[in-house]
């Protein structure tokens, strides 16, 4: 009998519905032919140890192919690094030549002193900036301009601004 007093009185007067879809399963019937569990596990945890005989003579050769496997990849790798390392170097190079420490502090070097022919003696003055000729028996000290103009002559276009 529902307690009149309880939170729940409302619900002790809904019908419940039970669905068609839910049934009760039948129970499950063994065959006989079953076969059943031992009490102890122990028939059955039999070992006979011939497994590791035919495994141990074959642990050897597996551990020599893996240690060769291993040092081929790390040598593949090995030379992997130093192949990025040198690309990077190259590419450091191209931007900024001399930015590694290994290589010292770059110094520039004349034109004239990277071609293989020795300059010729200077036989005769060659004007200068502001037109004047030097003198046959003075020494002007050689300038950036000087240089380019004399490696101008010395290649042939000293007579095309004539």
């Amino acid at each position: 009998m529902p307690d009149v007093q309880s939170q729940y009185r409302a619900a002790t007067h809904v019908p419940l519905i039970q669905s068609p879809s839910l049934r009760i399963p039948q129970p499950v019937v063994m065959p006989q032919d079953i076969h059943p569990l031992p009490d102890t596990l122990e028939p059955y945890m039999v070992y006979t140890f011939t497994l590791e005989q035919r495994a141990l003579p074959s642990l050897s050769q597996l551990r020599a192919s893996l240690s060769a496997l291993q040092s081929t990849h790390e040598q593949t790798l090995a030379n992997w690094e130093l192949e990025k390392q040198r690309r990077k170097r190259e590419a450091l190079r191209k931007v900024a030549p001399g930015f590694e420490g290994g290589e010292g502090v770059l110094v520039p070097t004349r034109a004239v002193e990277m071609h293989p022919h020795p300059p010729p003696p200077p036989a005769q003055p060659h004007p200068t900036l502001e037109g004047t000729v030097a003198q046959a028996g003075t020494t002007m000290p050689a300038g950036p301009m000087d240089d380019l103009v004399a490696g101008l002559e010395r290649m042939g276009y000293g007579e095309v601004g004539k």
